[in-house]
């Protein structure tokens, strides 16, 4: 060891193996009981991992009992949620089965999905969940523009890639009281396209069509209580029915009950019922959501759509998409974003029709009203060609840092945005009186 010059965490290790030892031989057959802090200490990523591994298979081989404290996500990704406690302001919250809202089907999803960047969750003081790379990108962005940088509250950015939201925040939703005072703030997309879509030759015609959750269930005598998703909508029969479910607590739809909401209306997609649909999805999508665990929506369609509509910000969103789209067609393109000294800049040179990226957008903004003009700055994200939603969001976030002081007070009070201002606020404990 001394001529290897063994460092701090071998040394840990051979401490730990030597421990095991006194477990293993023990003449008196006591209490097998092992407790490690902080088992990470001065050991990297895969050295957590064959330790923990082998402490796995020393639990089920020996019969050892370990109580292992961490600050790892490593570790706290590798850890079946059957196993993990969270501690938190002087409480102490068990993750498995019947102690939170998480079904059996969600434990094995998230035991195969939750890697070490999603497991900082446990170990924040505010979580922000996302369903994309754009919002991951963008946010931090924002957060540290309005003076309240995720870093310094404590607040950790969980990107789930997919809208598959509850499977995580259930984590943070307790069966049994006890709540956990940790802000968790779901930002997703309201999706709901808009008309002008439909009317482009390129997409499809046909509108989608809404199943409605009528004001009351009653069937043979018995009064279902619906009234927690009454009028709400939902994008398809099985989504509704599983509503229904979940709030009359069965698992099994009582005898005549389908009929019955197979009777309720359906809505198609229009120009005039469009706000209105966008309202009820948006009660639809908030009341999943309970406790500590609010949900964030835009307005419109994504964010980049709602973004497009901005009348402040829809400038400089439009030119990332028009330098999104020279980066789809070239990596290289990013060599004319930075100077030699790493500082950003907006390309200034003219391409083969002489056009720059700031003509290209300004183009779009004389293309017709706001809701043209959305569409016609969003459009290439419906193209077959679209170009990145994280780069766009990445060159987004380039230009906003760049004129940050004058967007400052701009992000705060813009429409397009604040939803994302007040989940950050919320995950960050900053949440206005009135919010």
């Amino acid at each position: 060891l001394e001529e290897n010059s063994s460092g701090l965490g071998t040394l840990n290790k051979l401490f730990m193996a030597a421990e095991l030892l006194h477990l293993k031989t023990d003449p008196y057959n006591s209490l097998k009981l092992c407790l490690i802090e902080e088992l990470e200490a001065h050991l990297h990523p895969q050295a957590q991992l064959r330790v923990i591994n082998t402490l796995r298979k020393l639990c089920d081989e020996q019969e050892i009992q370990f109580i292992l404290t961490t600050h790892s996500t490593t570790i706290g990704s590798s850890i079946n949620l059957q196993n993990l406690i969270l501690c938190n302001d002087g409480g102490v919250y068990p993750m498995w089965s019947g102690q939170t809202q998480l079904a059996f089907g969600d434990y094995k999803f998230l035991q195969r999905f939750l890697d070490s960047t999603k497991a900082n969750l446990f170990f924040a003081k505010g979580v922000i969940m996302v369903e994309g790379d754009a919002e991951n990108i963008l946010i931090p962005t924002l957060a540290k523009i309005i003076g309240l940088p995720l870093h310094e509250y404590g607040v950790s950015i969980v990107n789930v890639n997919s809208t598959a939201f509850l499977r995580y925040a259930n984590i943070f939703i307790r069966a049994k009281g006890n709540e956990l005072e940790i802000p968790v703030s779901v930002i997703t997309d309201l999706d709901v396209r808009a008309i002008e879509y439909y009317e482009d030759d390129r997409n499809e015609a046909t509108k989608p069509e809404y199943y409605k959750v009528g004001d009351s269930l009653l069937v043979n005598g018995t009064d279902y209580d619906i009234q927690k998703i009454q009028g709400n909508i939902y994008s398809n029969k099985d989504e509704r029915i599983d509503a229904i479910k979940g709030c009359i607590q069965t698992t099994r739809m009582p005898p005549g009950v389908n009929k019955i909401i197979d009777g309720w209306p359906k809505e198609e997609l229009n120009i005039n019922n469009i706000d209105d649909i966008r309202k009820k999805k948006k009660k639809t999508i908030e009341s999943k959501f309970s406790n500590n665990v609010k949900a964030f929506l835009n307005d419109k369609w994504t964010l980049e759509y709602d973004l497009a509509l901005s009348k402040q910000l829809n400038e400089y969103f439009a030119q990332s998409v028009e330098i999104a789209k020279k980066v789809k067609s070239s990596e290289d393109y990013f060599q004319k974003l930075y100077d030699e000294n790493d500082n950003f800049n907006l390309p200034a040179e003219e391409d083969d029709d002489g056009n720059t990226i700031a003509s290209l957008a300004t183009a779009k903004l004389k293309s017709g009203d706001n809701l043209v003009i959305a569409y016609e700055i969003f459009k290439p994200f419906v193209s077959s060609n679209k170009p990145s939603k994280a780069v766009t969001a990445q060159i987004f976030s380039e230009i906003l840092t760049q004129n940050k002081d004058d967007l400052k007070e701009i992000i705060k009070s813009d429409p397009s945005l604040k939803y994302i201002v007040d989940a950050i606020k919320y995950a960050c404990g900053e949440e206005d009186d009135n919010g």
